[in-house]
């Protein structure tokens, strides 16, 4: 049983930059005048990052702890796949060992979203390859895929997951975008990075939420890792994405 999770150092990625230091008490908040890109041309997966947990702790090598999708589009983690943090490229020189300081990376302002040509990609994102990754997604038009086809929504117990067709009742089914904030790119939805992970299990598993829904649910986010795959290409609109 590894608790990858608790490896990761939520020192989070504070690459130092000028620029004012982001109100703590707005961690897991993006304002939706900052850039956020809501189609984005590479595949990734996603990481959790524990908001309440002091990653401080943890010296050597860490592991990022990925969500996996199980058959039914179900996304979990904790008995799933980890990834060396040492194997992720522009990733393991960020992190600040000394204790995690929010701030504002400076990037482009863009509106309430921007896409590849507008410039808000200044800053590396966290690289992953794709043989290595169980649950790879795609982001158009603020609109979540997987490899299935299926569409990344926040169900009517609020749980997120992935279905085709999407369910009838479902809160969410678009507004996702990927934001940049504490020195990393993280997923959002309707501008909001905070999401929650509740314990299914006594070995570790979670399933994730937009909301906690009990006492078994604490915050994380989810860390964007960029593959090295481009997103689906339709042969039939002239190789645009």
């Amino acid at each position: 049983m590894r608790f990858s999770t608790a490896a990761l150092p939520f020192a989070l990625f504070a690459i130092v930059n000028s620029g004012a230091p982001a109100p703590y008490k707005a961690h897991g908040y993006t304002p939706p005048n900052d850039c956020e890109i809501d189609t984005f041309e590479w595949k990734f997966a996603l990481a959790v990052l524990e908001l309440d947990c002091d990653y401080r702790k943890y010296n050597g090598d860490h592991y990022l702890d990925l969500v996996f999708e199980i058959p039914d589009g179900q996304l979990e983690h904790g008995c799933g796949p980890v990834y060396p943090l040492s194997n992720c490229e522009d990733c393991f020189d960020a992190f600040n060992y000394g204790g995690y300081t929010p701030k504002k990376t400076k990037y482009k302002r863009g509106g309430e979203s921007c896409g590849d040509g507008d410039e808000c990609e200044l800053e590396p994102f966290c690289e992953i390859d794709a043989i290595d990754c169980d649950l790879l997604i795609t982001l158009k038009n603020g609109v979540l895929k997987d490899e299935k086809h299926r569409t990344g929504e926040i169900v009517a117990n609020h749980q997120f997951q992935f279905d085709k067709p999407t369910q009838p009742d479902a809160l969410y089914t678009k507004g996702f975008s990927i934001v940049h904030e504490h020195g990393a790119y993280l997923l959002a939805l309707e501008h909001k990075t905070k999401f929650w992970h509740c314990k299914v299990n006594e070995k570790g598993l979670y399933k994730i939420y937009d909301a906690k829904i009990g006492g078994q649910c604490s915050p994380i986010e989810l860390l964007v890792l960029k593959s090295d795959e481009k997103a689906f290409v339709n042969k039939y609109n002239k190789g645009k994405w």
